[in-house]
């Protein structure tokens, strides 16, 4: 038995033996045969200068400025009446959105403006000078007094001879004397009153008077500002976003019941790793991409990426605090969105330019191939593949520039093809791009 398979062993290995050379044979051969029948077939594209410009690129997130997107807020409590717009409605700055009841203002309002007129109303009678018939009865008293001036004078000059001669005695001249000067007494009295009804009322009153009734005016402005504030009202210019009330519902003061949004202008906030952020500046161009929503629909496969369009923008600010979840900086950039080609909350793709466009010598990006971290092109000269390590610097789309090497414009670099290829490799171009 062990015989047997020491025999089969044996058997087993010779095969082996003879089968590896067999596969190194075939190999070699087939390399052989397609070098004899004009060299690897590979797809080239001329190198070529272009206008480079350094980009930096990331996401980003649209979000209205801080001044476009204004929140509908009562600033009262109170029960919707009237709901005067709909969502998706353009809308003035102060264009009523909603009306609120206004019975309980409005008779607020009324009281206020009752207790003006009586201030106003006090106020002109207090001013008004008296009227005919009492300045005449105060004539009439100031002409009486006259009178008994008059005649106590003309007792007091009967009296006197007599009480020369004693014929009156001193009691009664006393009495007559006493009631001339009692009648004068009431004359200057009469002649002050109607003097004091002439003039009018004191200054002091008067202001007083004046005081209240502004006052009172006062109390009218807040009762109308408080009826005026039972119509919510448009903050800004833009359209009604939507809107989350309804027709007897009562709205609590501060509620939240809808938005404008102002689309004219759109803020693109992108969060740019440290290393790239720190050459980005207020001021820089940069373009923003999003999906074109007015591209016709068409019958393509699900795969295909779908249509883009660019916006010009510029960056705004670039944020000196870092993310806490991501640690990237937050980057604002303005966009016009005249046409509302940018939704709020659209995640975007934006590119920033670093720095002016230069002159540089490019290749496909589709051209690099890489071992082991170490990133190369190469290039046909004589029929021959030439590999080549350049630096690498500005991507512009599908293009990056590179420096460090002998390349030259024009030459072909290898577009497909070229992973691995040894050095010295007879190559055939099969279809040349320009």
């Amino acid at each position: 038995m062990n015989q047997l398979r020491i025999t089969k062993y044996a058997t087993l290995c010779t095969a082996l033996v003879l089968f590896l050379p067999m596969v190194g044979c075939r190999r070699q051969p087939a390399r052989s045969a397609r070098e004899e029948n004009g060299g690897v077939a590979v797809r080239v594209v001329a190198a070529k200068r272009l206008e480079m410009a350094d980009h930096v690129s990331g996401l980003g997130r649209c979000e209205a400025p801080a001044d476009r997107l204004a929140a509908l807020t009562p600033l009262v409590e109170g029960r919707v009446e009237k709901i005067l717009a709909v969502p998706g409605q353009d809308v003035a700055a102060g264009q009523p959105i909603v009306q609120l009841d206004t019975t309980l203002a409005r008779a607020d309002l009324i009281e206020k403006e009752a207790i003006r007129d009586s201030l106003v109303a006090s106020l002109s009678l207090l001013k008004s000078l008296p009227r005919t018939e009492e300045q005449e009865a105060a004539k009439l008293a100031i002409a009486d007094a006259q009178i008994a001036v008059a005649r106590a004078q003309s007792l007091v000059d009967r009296l006197r001879p007599l009480r020369v001669r004693n014929e009156v005695s001193e009691q009664q001249m006393f009495e007559a004397e006493q009631t001339l000067a009692q009648a004068k007494v009431q004359q200057r009295a009469a002649e002050a009153s109607h003097r004091a009804m002439m003039l009018g009322p004191r200054s002091e009153a008067i202001a007083e008077s004046q005081a209240k009734i502004d006052a009172a005016e006062k109390a009218v402005a807040g009762s109308r500002a408080k009826l005026d504030l039972h119509v919510i009202r448009a903050p800004i210019d833009g359209k009604l976003d939507h809107l989350i009330c309804h027709p007897g519902q009562t709205l609590t003061l501060g509620t939240t019941i809808g938005q404008v949004v102002d689309m004219q202008r759109v803020i693109a906030t992108a969060w740019l790793p440290i290393r790239v952020a720190h050459s980005v500046r207020a001021g820089q161009s940069a373009v923003v991409s999003a999906r074109d929503r007015s591209a016709p629909a068409e019958a393509a496969e699900e795969s295909a990426p779908p249509a883009q369009r660019s916006l010009p923008g510029q960056v705004l600010s670039v944020s000196r605090v870092l993310d806490p979840q991501t640690g990237n900086v937050p980057v604002r950039i303005a966009v016009d969105n005249t046409d509302n080609a940018l939704l709020l909350g659209e995640t975007v793709e934006v590119s920033i330019a670093v720095a002016e466009p230069s002159d540089s010598l490019a290749v496909p990006r589709k051209a690099i191939w890489s071992v082991g971290g170490d990133e190369m092109i190469t290039v046909v000269r004589h029929g021959k593949a030439v590999v080549l390590r350049p630096r690498f610097g500005v991507v512009n789309g599908d293009w990056i520039a590179i420096s460090g090497t002998d390349l030259k414009q024009g030459e072909q670099v290898i577009l497909e093809g070229a992973y691995n290829l040894p050095d010295g490799t007879t190559v055939a171009i099969a279809e040349p791009q320009k």
